[in-house]
């Protein structure tokens, strides 16, 4: 694909993560090869299995399985150092928490090659908006 008319550099396998170290450093070593870019979807599925909305407070309150912050951070920490270890370049899709931010700073301070982006949803749809109301906070 990148020797293609299309000259494809980004590659990803998005809405669903590379959750396997192996294969994630094989696949940022062969993009380096031709200046490609690894967009990753940043979620350990084994901590997001079952879960309905953001892990706190109001996932308690309600009963549903939460899905922790540490699901997305430790891949792009992840990611980051491996990303830093090839020399290859990085970017990491819909980032949706503060800890996030601080590790791509982070990697970023340490001249990582890493870009990312967030999705208006991820801003504005917070679990807030799902907490339950009584009377008395209507």
């Amino acid at each position: 694909m990148a020797d293609s008319a299309a000259r494809v550099r980004v590659f990803s396998d998005d809405g669903h993560c590379v959750d396997d170290a192996v294969l994630m450093r094989r696949a940022l070593e062969y993009v380096k090869a031709f200046d490609g870019v690894v967009a990753q979807h940043a979620q350990e599925p084994r901590l997001t299995a079952g879960a309905q909305m953001h892990e706190g407070e109001v996932s308690g309150v309600l009963g549903l399985t939460g899905w922790p912050a540490v699901a997305e951070e430790a891949i792009i920490a992840r990611d980051v150092l491996l990303a830093e270890h090839v020399g290859s370049r990085l970017h990491v899709c819909h980032v949706s928490t503060a800890g996030s931010v601080e590790i791509l700073r982070w990697a970023k301070g340490r001249g990582v090659d890493v870009t990312a982006e967030v999705t208006p949803h991820h801003l504005l749809l917070t679990d807030g908006s799902c907490a339950p109301t009584t009377p008395a906070t209507r």
